[in-house]
């Protein structure tokens, strides 16, 4: 096997694991009954925004990879669900900047403390529980930014 067949055969198994980990994170999102409701892309935008205080619509519509359009609809269904509030910025009334509500906060903190449990739970069965695998995930996150 040449290395690029080799690099190409390590690409497949990374893309298969990935997918695998996503399939597992949202069956632990789908659990909850309040997440029912909530497809994909408002549970991540939830748990985006319970890592900021704001983010402007430019930004969310970049981190998505979505147009306007989109991200105006996905924020449009979280106000709606009082997830998530939307207020002008002070310094330019053009600007919108989306934050949790209280219920979206409130929802955050709960699933992150769920996560972290999950988390646990399954890097305990490793033997280094899980300290390599957050390195090669960190150095991955790392090359992916350069």
């Amino acid at each position: 096997m040449t290395l690029k067949e080799k690099e190409i055969e390590v690409a497949k198994r990374m893309d298969d694991l990935l997918i695998g980990i996503i399939e597992i994170f949202w069956m632990h999102v789908s659990v909850s009954s309040e997440t029912a409701g909530f497809n994909m892309k408002e549970h991540y935008l939830i748990e985006i925004l319970g890592k900021r205080e704001s983010a402007t619509m430019t930004e969310l519509s970049s981190i998505f990879q979505a147009p306007p359009t989109t991200m105006t609809s996905i924020i449009d269904r979280l106000v709606k669900k009082d997830y998530v509030k939307r207020r002008h910025s002070d310094e330019d009334r053009r600007i919108v900047l989306v934050a949790l509500s209280a219920k979206g906060r409130a929802y955050y903190q709960n699933h992150r403390q769920e996560s972290i449990r999950g988390w646990v739970n399954l890097l305990s069965g490793l033997p280094d529980k899980g300290e390599k695998l957050i390195e090669a995930l960190e150095m991955l996150k790392n090359i992916s930014i350069k």
